[in-house]
């Protein structure tokens, strides 16, 4: 099983690949990934998904 995600984001327009190489550890971390993602409004929509994903995963980081 890969150690990435590929989140695809389709719009009426455009199509949005985004893959995930690491999931983050730390809330500095995901801050510093969302940033360098989170360029439009699709790829925002790839960071809330992660976002869901952490807190899935781990609550107590998640909710910070």
């Amino acid at each position: 099983m890969p150690n990435y995600w590929t989140l695809i984001i389709s719009g009426i327009l455009n199509v949005h690949i985004v893959k995930i190489d690491k999931v983050p550890a730390t809330v500095e971390e995901f801050i510093e990934m969302r940033d360098n993602i989170a360029t439009t409004p699709a790829r925002g929509a790839v960071m809330f998904i992660l976002a869901l994903k952490i807190y899935l995963t781990d609550p107590e980081i998640g909710s910070q």
